[in-house]
């Protein structure tokens, strides 16, 4: 019983958030989505036979081959559509399920080839936030009086979602003999990178001909304390919120060396974050985003629409259709930005609290 108690007690308010700082989560969120290259692109898969059909088993087994264009399309106007409302917290609730639910069933028809991406965080934080108030301020639920009871417990869920994502990346990584002398794991894979796949961009290749035996062991070992580290820390926020941080820095590295890019789980950061920011901080970042013209978030709503269906999103649209620059180094661009951001805003307050006495 007492493990219980400690647990419910945990669990009530570890993670707690007020609802300035849930709003503040939405409409970031949506935002992400809305610029990043998250809404997958589905109707090119219209055109391929059915001998490409190797689906995984669960929901991309469920139809027995590719679909035509148009229900593709369907899926693509939904979704952003519900990001948009949730963005404006339109029926929030309503919304937060449409744009998770939509998120998972358009990766599940992009799976059907057999490869898996690991964005499945970025369309479970919307279902596990549906009922958190996270609509309750700066919405149109908020001006029509549609305000719901704040739930303590969906951002310690959310937290734990992320948790359990660097633990099954740690996991593999530890029964598959990282921390054996002599392995070299990451630099195999760099090599394998490099080599096969073509990821030589960066500082990929120059560390490609670097062959230091313990730098690499270190590297190794590095990788699967952190990962593992930061995946137990969620039992205690203060660590938590450092780890967020290294977090950012980690993938920013990893984009460099191995050329893989974890931007998905950027916007879920923010949920342990905010926890070390005082309320008055973030009803300030609230207030400033109020003072923008209501005719200017029409516009990057609009916008987000419009280029969900002939790109990825604004910024894949802005970037790699128009300026013609490599999708990494976009990437390397959005990432360069919104770290050191992160840094600013949340930096300092994680430090002044995550100090042990």
């Amino acid at each position: 019983m007492a493990v219980l108690r400690w647990i419910h007690r945990w669990a009530h308010t570890s993670y707690a958030l007020p609802e300035r700082s849930l709003a503040w989560f939405r409409i970031v969120l949506a935002a992400f989505l809305l610029v990043h290259r998250s809404v997958p692109d589905l109707r090119w898969i219209a055109g391929y036979p059915s001998a490409f059909h190797d689906p995984a088993p669960g929901m991309p087994s469920l139809w027995g081959g590719f679909l035509t264009e148009p229900v593709y399309l369907i899926v693509e106007v939904a979704l952003l559509s519900a990001i948009v409302a949730l963005g404006f917290g339109v029926r929030t609730p309503i919304s937060s399920v449409a744009v998770g639910g939509l998120g998972i069933l358009a990766n599940a028809m992009l799976f059907t080839f057999g490869k898996i991406d690991h964005t499945i965080l970025l369309w479970l934080t919307p279902l596990l936030m549906a009922n958190s108030g996270w609509g309750n301020e700066c919405s149109v639920d908020r001006r029509t009086g549609r305000i719901g009871s704040v739930d303590p417990v969906a951002p310690a869920l959310v937290a734990v979602s992320l948790a359990f994502g660097f633990a099954t990346a740690a996991a593999p990584k530890l029964l598959g003999g990282w921390l054996s002398p002599g392995t070299k794991t990451t630099f195999t894979y760099l090599v394998d990178g490099v080599d096969v796949a073509g990821r030589d961009r960066f500082l990929a290749e120059p560390l490609r001909s670097t062959g230091s035996h313990w730098g690499w062991e270190v590297v190794d070992w590095a990788t699967i304390v952190f990962e593992a580290g930061f995946a137990i820390s969620v039992l205690w926020p203060r660590w938590f919120r450092v780890g967020a941080l290294i977090a950012m820095a980690f993938h920013v590295v990893n984009l460099l060396v191995l050329n893989i890019s974890f931007e998905s789980l950027y916007p879920i950061y923010l949920v342990p974050l905010l926890g070390a920011v005082s309320d008055r901080r973030v009803g300030w970042w609230l207030e400033s985003i109020r003072s923008v013209p209501a005719l200017a978030w029409l516009a990057f709503g609009a916008l987000g629409l419009i280029t969900g269906l002939i790109g990825r999103g604004l910024w894949h649209v802005g970037l790699v259709e128009l300026a013609g620059i490599s999708q990494d180094m976009a990437d390397l661009v959005f990432l360069s930005i919104w770290t050191p951001v992160m840094f600013i805003l949340f930096g300092p307050a994680v430090i002044r609290r995550s100090s042990i006495r």
